[in-house]
């Protein structure tokens, strides 16, 4: 059956008036209403709480001076243009996703709201303001923007980094291609003369010659090309090691005035030079002594190399600092440009001058390495009085000199300690290169 209502009784009727305004003081969203003339005639509690102000403070005044007179930029907010009359004047509702409504302390409150007509049968009489508090939802978009923000800012930096660290492989790669065209290159030359060298003593001995002063030579010949590629493949290997981790030093007690006069003594005599050696009676160091004496050979050869017309090769030993020790090399020559020397120690073939260091251009790039493995600097510089000064700076003791007790009771050598011991360089002239 259809429910039967009295004929003449109005619908509305149906609840009581005192149930509407329970409904709408219970509900969570503010609730204004407001006259003709704007003036507010109604606030529910949750309005009052959000605006921060008691109810009857904002009865019978202007909603819109009270809590919409300025924009949410601080500008004023003409009354003509404001949501709430116009939803009265023309008749139509006004929604607002993001605004501002002021409270009695000057501050803001975000606000989404809805202005609606207030209408007796088809008159407007006011208007129902409707709003609630958006300032949890916008921190919580800000929140999510910024973990955005962070997000791409990161993505962005993995793809620099990832942009250098292509770049810097391609510069790897490029270097690599063409330090590998330079060392085919000098390792076919003693290659070359080795077997020019060999299929000439062939044809000679074939031939029923023999003149033990030219065969001597021609082994002499042999003896030394043989050295100096077994020094290019040595100073590929540990440029190898190097690159993987492997080229460690192995630090014993050693007389450091010692090693760098055998290493003046490992060097090829030359009549334009002359090699002088001052320094105390005895220095003591822990220090891999075969290693820092190749670094002293490879030192002492290129002050050689750096004044081809001789002169004087100083060494000198000291100790300016408390365990430190320092060996300078220097010699008397020209000198070398800035550009030259910052290029120096490194790798890349194009480090060196070709026309004063033949070979693979290695040699200091290890020197610098190993002395850096002994926790030591190698710089260069040009002295006053012309020529070039390498300064060899070194601790004298090393707390990686200690051991540490392993597990079982056994004890391992610290990190300084060689893992893998490459052999002591085989002659004066090979380390050079």
């Amino acid at each position: 059956m259809t429910e039967q209502r009295p004929v003449g009784r109005p619908e509305a009727d149906a609840l009581p008036l005192d149930f509407f305004a329970q409904i709408v003081g219970g509900a969570l969203q503010g609730i204004c209403c407001a006259d003709l003339d704007g003036n507010t005639t109604y606030v529910n509690p949750a309005a009052g709480a959000l605006l921060g102000r008691p109810r009857r403070d904002l009865l019978g005044v202007p909603i819109h001076t009270a809590v919409h007179h300025q924009q949410p930029g601080g500008q004023t907010h003409p009354k003509e243009h404001c949501p709430l009359h116009l939803a009265m004047r023309d008749g139509v509702a006004r929604r607002a996703k993001s605004d501002v409504f002021w409270r009695a302390d000057g501050t803001s409150v975000p606000v989404e709201y809805v202005s609606t007509p207030l209408r007796r049968g088809t008159a407007v009489i006011g208007t129902v303001l409707a709003f609630q508090d958006i300032g949890e939802r916008q921190r919580d978009i800000e929140t999510r923007l910024q973990a955005i923000g962070a997000r791409a800012a990161k993505a962005e930096a993995a793809a620099a980094a990832s942009g250098r660290l292509y770049a810097e492989a391609q510069e790897r790669l490029r270097t690599r291609d063409e330090f590998l065209s330079l060392a085919a290159h000098e390792l076919r030359t003693p290659v070359t003369a080795l077997r020019g060298f060999a299929q000439l003593a062939l044809r000679r001995l074939r031939r029923g010659i023999f003149d033990p002063e030219r065969e001597q030579e021609i082994l002499e010949e042999i003896a030394g090309q043989t050295t100096h590629l077994n020094n290019l493949v040595t100073q590929l290997l540990e440029v190898s090691r190097l690159d993987i981790g492997s080229l460690v030093i192995s630090r014993e007690p050693m007389d450091v005035v010692a090693v760098a006069t055998a290493a003046t003594q490992a060097v090829p005599t030359s009549a334009a030079h002359v090699l002088t050696v001052r320094a105390p009676a005895s220095l003591e160091a822990s220090l891999d002594a075969a290693r820092i004496q190749q670094v002293l050979v490879s030192l002492i050869t290129s002050a050689m190399r750096f004044s081809p017309d001789g002169g004087a090769i100083d060494v000198e030993v000291t100790s300016p600092l408390p365990n430190t020790g320092q060996i300078t090399v220097r010699d008397h020559g020209p000198g070398l440009p800035q550009e030259q020397r910052d290029r120096l120690f490194d790798r890349s073939p194009q480090a060196q001058n070709r026309e004063h260091a033949p070979g693979l251009g290695l040699e200091l790039y290890l020197s610098r390495q190993i002395t850096e493995l002994h926790g030591g600097t190698l710089t260069v510089d040009a002295p006053p009085g012309g020529g070039t000064r390498f300064t060899l700076l070194f601790p004298l003791r090393a707390e990686a000199d200690a051991v540490e007790p392993a597990s079982g009771g056994q004890r391992r050598p610290s990190s300084a300690a060689a893992r893998v011991t490459p052999s002591a360089p085989q002659g004066a002239a090979g380390r050079a290169g």
